[in-house]
């Protein structure tokens, strides 16, 4: 025993052995957020989320053929959910361009025709309520961007490349089946999961990041070999405007640099000669004489029917009466689509059908780029996310002027995408500025302040 001197106490006997001291109890160790385990675990079930990826699984992969049962599933899942339903402008003014519809079918001169585009405008509809009454959490709009992605990267997009190496083209041009069948149609579906691709670079699992790059450099690919010239314009619109989101713009310059040039490097030398012809196809291209003839034609119709327009649906039996009447419009007779989205809507529903299709897109639009401009100094990354699902948008209405997509069902569901993403967003931000506030001492326990790098 050896004595010590304290000061205070006087002598105090101390020892040379060791004293075990109590170990800190550390907290278990989460699971890695990029694990697949994780980001299962991190979606809550319900039935009409399961039923809507099963939805999207059909109409992509065309596995199945459970489209309309997955949807009626997802539906009655909505009254199990235990939240009151949302009916944000989306599916406001989406209703009001159906109630015309109806009415038009009422002054339609081709009510058949009529009747079978309202049911499926009214199936439309039922799906956009479904997307934005469904994905609630982070956790569920990750999986959902995860498994869009993969299921057309690994069905429309990898068919399209199998069957254009093989030879299964359409004049040189690459397709896949069913509904992308359609070089143009395959290459403007493509511009959506494209933005999703870019929304997932920024999450935290490397997995997710890896399929993320790939498919960046892959799916522009697939819309160059499908020689659309329209989507083409669409494409070089979202690679344009993808640069103007969010900070760091020159080192976004710089990696579109490089995936351009890798793609440049990979795409067929059929893809460059039609891009070459772009200036000179409306005169040299018989496509592109009869896109314009029809046009024409549309344009003459619409004149006729300025308010109530022809029907739902009904505009290749007008068309074909009309292509009759007059000898300039003989490259174009027989039952047409008009080759234009908008066109398209203003034939069929007249100028106040094109403006409540117009309203219930510019509405969207509207609100989500208020959230994005709103939160993108406090949440650059989140505003980041929701410029790729806007510019993808408006790369698909640009696509939409030379193809008629008004009638997909992608188109509504990217949109209900949109509506919940800036919903999150800004409950995020609420969140995010009520904690920055003086005297707030935490956010509450448990909930992640970026969900795609830590999803709540």
């Amino acid at each position: 025993m050896e004595v010590g001197t304290n000061p205070a106490a006087g002598s105090v006997p101390m020892s040379t052995a060791r004293v075990a001291l109590p170990r800190r109890s550390r907290p278990p160790a989460k699971a890695v957020d990029g694990s697949f385990r994780a980001i299962i675990g991190q979606v809550g079930w319900t039935m009409s989320y399961v039923c809507l990826l099963l939805y999207v699984f059909a109409i992509i992969t065309y596995r199945l053929p459970i489209g309309s049962i997955a949807m009626v599933g997802a539906l009655v899942g909505l009254f199990f959910q235990g939240r009151p339903l949302r009916f944000p402008p989306l599916i406001v003014t989406f209703g009001l361009f159906l109630i015309w519809g109806v009415v038009g079918y009422m002054n339609s001169p081709y009510p058949s025709a009529v009747w079978e585009a309202l049911n499926l405008l009214f199936k439309l509809w039922l799906i956009a309520l479904v997307t934005v009454n469904t994905l609630h959490t982070w956790g569920q709009i990750r999986f959902f961007l995860i498994f869009f992605l993969l299921c057309f990267a690994t069905h429309p997009a990898r068919g399209a490349i199998f069957n254009y190496f093989y030879g299964y083209t359409l004049a040189g041009r690459a397709l896949w089946n069913n509904m992308f069948g359609n070089p143009n149609d395959l290459a403007a579906l493509t511009l959506l999961p494209l933005a999703i691709a870019a929304v997932l670079l920024r999450d935290r699992s490397r997995w997710v990041q890896l399929g993320a790059k790939a498919s960046v450099v892959v799916l522009p690919i697939v819309i160059l070999m499908t020689q659309s010239r329209g989507v083409f314009v669409a494409l070089a619109f979202f690679t344009a405007f993808t640069l103007l989101g969010g900070r760091k713009k020159l080192r976004r310059l710089v990696i579109l640099g490089m995936v351009g040039a890798v793609v440049v490097m990979i795409a067929p030398d059929g893809v460059w000669e039609r891009v070459r012809g772009m200036p000179d196809a409306v005169e040299t291209d018989s496509s592109a004489r009869q896109r314009r003839q029809i046009w024409r034609i549309a344009t003459e119709i619409s004149r006729d029917y300025p308010v109530m327009g022809v029907g739902l649906g009904a505009y290749r039996y007008a068309h074909a009466e009309y292509a009759e009447r007059k000898p300039e419009h003989q490259i174009a007779q027989g039952y047409r689509d008009t080759h234009s989205t908008y066109l398209n809507i203003l034939v069929d529903t007249g100028y106040p059908g094109l403006i409540l299709f117009l309203s219930m897109i510019g509405l969207t639009l509207a609100g989500v780029e208020r959230t994005r401009r709103r939160v993108r100094t406090l949440l650059p990354d989140r505003a980041v996310q929701l410029w790729y699902l806007e510019v993808a948008l408006l790369a698909f209405l640009v696509a939409g002027i030379f193809g008629t997509y008004g009638h997909l069902s992608f188109l509504y569901i990217h949109l209900g995408l949109l509506f919940t993403f800036a919903e999150l967003v800004r409950r995020e931000y609420a969140r995010a500025a009520a904690a920055r506030r003086p005297g707030v001492q935490q956010v509450r326990r448990g909930w992640q302040a970026v969900p795609m790098r830590g999803h709540a």
